[in-house]
């Protein structure tokens, strides 16, 4: 057990996450860097451990530093390590191992295991170093990763054999024996994670409650943090006006442009305002980047002869002089918090959006909520904000109160910090050996050569 004395003195924090600046960046580098400022401000000392896009002929590490944090870059040997059948890797395991001997963190925060290795909070048991998990997403609970099946159909079932064989992602040479062997392998390997930490938070009620009931743990074993916010702008926007008389409505959608966020439904319904004959003139502006040369094709497609706006890469303060009325999320994944909703709720805007996730949850009064993919749905609801201005009003009344700033959800952070150092290990559910995955990765193997190998084996 920890000495009381060392609770109130300087900590060194070891992070643990799938990428860091300059990668990126996504929604938990930008956390990390936040929280990780917070937390130097404050006299401790955190260090970030972070997974690499880019694959070294041997696993190695490479250190930096970045605004001031050292940051340990892990390279894996291998490819395709996005595979649930991949999740353990024991070179990973062998440098994590190192890593807290050479550094010795008096607690270890797990944001995310992807790139490194499936058993980071097994691996700090060992060495008698606490730690606590962040579920930022899906991931602990889905061996595709984000919980969107194959139809690009948002997932909700139990993780498990029954529910993902069909689903998961397939070499083509694996038996369903196998693949069945690999989900039982991640469900357990996370379980065990999820078990074995001191705490485990997430960002909100509904991604905690999702994990909790798809991996079948206990819904009080996670525990609701919102992560914090670092306002945008200087100082709190103005309300925005409602559209004057032959203004037209202007509508925004903003983050990365890919399909499980909803766009090409925001399109085609807006396409069909369009056509039917609107109830008022209206703009869509759409800021970020298009995931794929594909995609853009697409939505030019169903943009043309449609008052959209495609802003590309973009600030909060582009968004802002484009004087929105109202944002548009129809995400079609499970969204875990959302910075991009935060940022509306600071441009004090109403919003629309879908029902999945922490989105409705979290916007509460502010919304209108439409189902998942329906485009009917997204363009009446649309058509509702045209027909009748004062509604906007009133959604916009019920803008709900920001996320703590980063400063205050650190010192919160602490106080978990602070419990977890001095809580007895808790009873967690069995780990998965190297063996186990051995095993598997013989398995793996083994089909893959009888498939491409002639008959009678290699000469």
């Amino acid at each position: 057990m920890v000495p009381a004395p060392q609770l109130l003195g300087r900590m060194r924090i070891l992070h643990a996450g799938p990428a860091y600046h300059p990668e990126g960046p996504g929604g938990i580098e930008v956390y990390l860097a936040s929280l990780c400022r917070q937390q130097r401000a404050a006299g401790h000392d955190p260090v970030v451990l972070t997974g690499c896009a880019e694959a070294w002929p041997r696993v190695g590490l490479e250190e930096a530093q970045v605004d001031g944090c050292r940051v340990l870059r892990v390279h894996r040997d291998d490819l395709f390590f996005h595979h649930y059948a991949k999740a353990f890797h024991p070179g990973v395991e062998d440098l994590f191992d190192r890593v807290l001997s050479d550094e010795r963190p008096d607690l270890v925060h797990v944001h995310h295991w992807l790139r490194l290795t499936c058993n980071l909070v097994e691996i700090a048991g060992r060495r008698g170093v606490p730690a606590v998990v962040t579920l930022h997403d899906t991931y602990a609970s889905c061996p595709r990763c984000w919980r969107i099946d194959r139809d690009l159909a948002a997932c909700s079932r139990e993780l498990g054999v029954a529910a993902c064989l069909p689903c998961v992602p397939r070499w083509g040479c694996e038996s369903d024996d196998e693949i069945a062997t690999g989900i039982e392998l991640f469900r357990a390997a996370h379980r065990h994670e999820l078990t074995a930490a001191r705490a485990v938070l997430a960002p909100s009620r509904a991604l905690g409650e999702l994990v909790a009931r798809t991996t079948g743990l206990d819904g009080g074993r996670i525990r609701e943090l919102p992560l914090g916010y670092e306002r945008r702008a200087a100082a709190p926007p103005a309300p925005p006006l409602p559209p004057a008389a032959g203004e037209p409505l202007r509508l925004a959608h903003w983050g990365n442009l890919g399909r499980h966020k909803g766009v090409v439904p925001l399109l085609r319904a807006v396409r069909q305002l369009a056509q039917r004959g609107a109830p008022r003139p209206f703009e869509l502006h759409l800021f970020g980047p298009i995931e794929s040369p594909a995609l853009a094709d697409e939505l030019a497609r169903l943009a043309d002869g449609v008052p959209v706006t495609f802003h590309g890469r973009f600030s909060f303060a582009d968004v802002a002089r484009a004087r929105p009325h109202v944002g548009v999320f129809p995400s079609l994944c499970f969204e875990s918090f959302s910075f991009a909703l935060e940022e509306c709720f600071e441009l004090r805007l109403p919003c629309i959006v879908t029902d999945l996730g922490a989105l409705p949850q979290r916007a509460g009064q502010a919304a209108l909520v439409v189902a998942h993919g329906d485009v009917d749905a997204l363009a009446g609801a649309i058509a509702r904000l045209m027909a009748d201005p004062r509604l906007l009003g009133q959604l916009a009344a019920a803008v709900p109160a920001l996320a703590p700033d980063p400063r205050t959800h650190s010192a919160a952070l602490q106080r978990v910090y602070e419990g977890a150092l001095v809580a007895p290990p808790p009873s967690a559910t069995p780990a998965v050996t190297p063996q186990q995955w051995l095993r598997l990765a013989v398995r793996q193997r083994d089909n893959a050569q009888a498939r491409i190998c002639p008959e009678g084996g290699p000469s």
